[in-house]
C-alpha cells in the first residue's frame, strides 16, 4: 500500500455525543445516533479510498513471516517483514480523524517491529484501524489476539476507546462488537480505565457490558488481549495477559445480550469517540484464528 494512502490524515472532524454518567451507566441522544452513522459512512468511505489504492502485488496476504496466507484462514501479522514508515498487505488502513499508521522499529512485542498509531491531542471522534476482509469460515467464529501498548502517561480525560472491532450483519442491521476500554486515567479503581464488551448497532442505541470492571488497561507496557467470539452460539469470552475477564464471559443462553454479527470484516488499532488528549499506541503480534492462540 502507498505511504500516502497508508499515512493518510483525514480531514472528517465528527464527534460522538456519548454521557458518561458512571460505570455501567451510558446516555446517547438521537443526535448522537445519527452522527455514529455518519462517522461509520466516513470510515467506510476512507476504507474504499484506501482499498482502491492497493496495488495487485500489496494483495498477495504475506504473514508475519513472509509465507502467503490462504484467504479466509487463520491470519498471523508480526509487522518483520513490512517495510518501515508503511503497512501490512493484506489490510486496508480504515477510519477518520487527525492520525497516522506505520511500522516502526521503536518498540516491539516481538521481533523489531510493531505498528505505530499517532493521534493527535484535542480531537472528538478518531478511528484509526487496520481492517481485514475476505474472512472465510472465521466470520461465524474465532479467537483473536494483539499485544498492544499505550504510551503514558494517557489522556487524562474521560475516554471510550477501542483496540479491536468486528463488523457485520445481524437481524437486518449491523453491528459492530468491540474490545473496548472505558473511564478515566490509569489505575484500579470501577472510575479508571477498565475492559468492557461494547456492541454499537447501526440502528438502535449502544450496548455493552462492564462487569465489575476489574480488568484495566495500562500504559507503558505490552498488553496482550485475547477474545473468542461465537456469532453461532452466541458466545463471547475475553482474556487479558492470558487470564480469563471472568465478567465478560457472556453466553445468550444464559440471559447475555450478546448479538454478535456474522463477521464481515475484523479491524485492530485504536479508536475513541470523546475529545481528549493525544495517544501514541502500539500495536503488534497480530491473530485470527479458529482456535486460540495464547500470548506464548
Amino acid at each position: 500500500m502507498a505511504a500516502a494512502s497508508s499515512l493518510r490524515t483525514a480531514s472528517a472532524t465528527l464527534t460522538r455525543s456519548e454521557v458518561f454518567f458512571g460505570p455501567g451507566q451510558y446516555a446517547e441522544s438521537i443526535e448522537a445516533m445519527r452522527i455514529v452513522a455518519l462517522a461509520g459512512l466516513a470510515s467506510l468511505l476512507v476504507s474504499c479510498v484506501d482499498a482502491a489504492s492497493v496495488d495487485s502485488a500489496d494483495m498477495s496476504l504475506a504473514g508475519e513471516s513472509g509465507a502467503t496466507e490462504e484467504p479466509g484462514g487463520p491470519v498471523r501479522q508480526g509487522f518483520e517483514d513490512t517495510e518501515l514508515g508503511r503497512t501490512p498487505s493484506g489490510w486496508t488502513v480504515g477510519g477518520y480523524g487527525s492520525r497516522t499508521l506505520a511500522v516502526s522499529d521503536e518498540l516491539a512485542a516481538r521481533g523489531s517491529r510493531a505498528l505505530r498509531i499517532d493521534v493527535a491531542g484535542g480531537q472528538g471522534a478518531v478511528v484509526a484501524m487496520l481492517l481485514r476482509a475476505n474472512l472465510g469460515e472465521l466470520s461465524e467464529a474465532h479467537y483473536g489476539r494483539i499485544f498492544m501498548r499505550i504510551q503514558g502517561p494517557g489522556a487524562s480525560q474521560f475516554v471510550h476507546f477501542d483496540a479491536f472491532e468486528g463488523t457485520g450483519p445481524w437481524e437486518g442491521q449491523r453491528n459492530a462488537v468491540r474490545w473496548a476500554s472505558t473511564g478515566t486515567g490509569v489505575g484500579t479503581t470501577r472510575d479508571n480505565w477498565s475492559w468492557i464488551y461494547n456492541v454499537q448497532p447501526s440502528e438502535r442505541g449502544e450496548f455493552g457490558r462492564e462487569g465489575d470492571r476489574s480488568a484495566h488497561a495500562r500504559v507503558d507496557d505490552w498488553m496482550c488481549l485475547e477474545w473468542r467470539l461465537d456469532g453461532v452460539s452466541q458466545e463471547a469470552s475475553f482474556w487479558s495477559d492470558g487470564a480469563a475477564v471472568e465478567y465478560l464471559t457472556l453466553q445468550a443462553s444464559a440471559g447475555h445480550r450478546t448479538e454478535i454479527p456474522t463477521f464481515s470484516s475484523l479491524a485492530v488499532g485504536f479508536q475513541k469517540f470523546q475529545q481528549t488528549d493525544g495517544f501514541v499506541v502500539w500495536i503488534d503480534e497480530v491473530a485470527f484464528d479458529r482456535e486460540r492462540v495464547g500470548c506464548e
